[in-house]
């Protein structure tokens, strides 16, 4: 599995576990990663529009809905 796929899946579980997403901290050490190393998998996950990121916010890392095809 890549990274950007860990980090999906982490996300996912995270917010399907605690109702809402993680910070990156908390994704680094879910993966076992530093925080730095998220960068480019995180923007490439926003450029495919698997996440969307809030500007200013604490918890920034939004998941976007899927319709069903």
């Amino acid at each position: 599995m890549s990274r950007p796929q860990r980090i999906l899946a982490f996300i996912i579980a995270y917010q399907e576990r605690y109702g809402y997403t993680p910070m990156r901290a908390e994704i680094a050490r879910g993966i076992g990663v530093t925080d730095g190393s998220l960068s480019e998998p995180l923007r490439l996950l926003e450029k495919i529009s698997a996440i969307k990121r809030v500007p200013g916010k604490q918890r920034n890392i939004r998941l976007v809905e899927r319709s069903a095809a």
